[in-house]
C-alpha cells in the first residue's frame, strides 16, 4: 500500500513539474508570436494569372518591436529578382537580409508600392530578413507587423516556376493560425488543474 501511495505521489509530482515548465515556455516566449499566410494571387505573366500556393510568409514576432520576415517558395517554385512587404510602422529599421539588395520602397505593377522592397536576388527558396520598430506604437501580435497596401495586398514575390514564364505572386494574409504560446499556456493550465481536481477527491 505504501509503496503505491509512494508511486502515486511520485506521479503526481511529475504531471506538475511538466505543467510547471509548459507554462515557464509560455512566459519565455510571450513575445514568440507567429502569423502565417500565402501567397496564392498571380499576375498575368505566372501560370496565367492562376490561382495557386506560391510561396509562404511567415512573421515571427519577437518581441514588441522585432520581428523576423521569411518567405518559403511552396511545390517547385522557386523565389527571384524581387519581393516586398507593407510594414506596419511610421519609422522602421530592415536588417540581416539573406540575400539580394535592400531597395525601400518599390512599385510591383498589378500588386502596387511596397515601403519594403528586396533585388539582386537568387533563385533560391527561401528568403528572410528582421524589422526593428522603431515608432513609439509598437506590435503586440505577429498579425500587426505587416498591414495592406493601397492595393489590398501584404506581401509580394517574383516567382519561377519549372515551367512557363516567371511573374509575380501577391498574397493578402487571409489565414491567422492559432500561435504556438497559446497552446503551451493551454496545456500547462489544463495539466494543472487536472492535479487540482485529484486532490480535491
Amino acid at each position: 500500500m505504501k509503496k503505491s501511495e509512494s508511486y502515486s505521489a511520485f506521479k503526481r509530482k511529475g504531471i506538475f513539474f511538466v505543467c510547471l515548465f509548459s507554462l515557464l515556455l509560455f512566459a519565455s516566449n510571450a513575445f514568440a508570436d507567429l502569423y502565417s499566410f500565402n501567397l496564392i494571387y498571380a499576375n498575368a505573366e505566372l501560370n496565367g494569372g492562376a490561382m495557386d500556393n506560391y510561396a509562404t510568409v511567415t512573421v515571427n514576432l519577437t518581441a514588441e518591436d522585432q520581428a523576423t520576415i521569411n518567405f518559403e517558395s511552396l511545390n517547385d517554385y522557386r523565389l527571384q529578382n524581387r519581393l516586398g512587404v507593407q510594414v506596419n510602422a511610421f519609422v522602421f529599421g530592415v536588417s540581416n537580409w539573406t540575400d539580394g539588395d535592400f531597395v525601400n520602397q518599390k512599385n510591383f505593377s498589378e500588386f502596387g508600392d511596397f515601403n519594403v522592397s528586396f533585388d539582386k536576388i537568387g533563385k533560391i527558396t527561401s528568403f528572410s530578413f528582421n524589422v526593428t520598430n522603431n515608432s513609439t506604437s509598437h506590435w503586440t501580435l505577429a498579425d500587426q507587423v505587416l498591414r495592406i497596401n493601397d492595393w489590398g495586398y501584404l506581401a509580394v514575390a517574383h516567382i519561377v516556376p519549372q515551367q512557363g514564364n516567371s511573374g509575380y505572386a501577391a498574397g493578402d494574409g487571409s489565414a491567422v493560425p492559432l500561435p504556438g504560446a497559446v497552446w503551451l499556456l493551454g496545456s500547462g493550465l489544463v495539466g494543472l488543474a487536472a492535479i487540482r481536481r485529484r486532490r480535491a477527491a
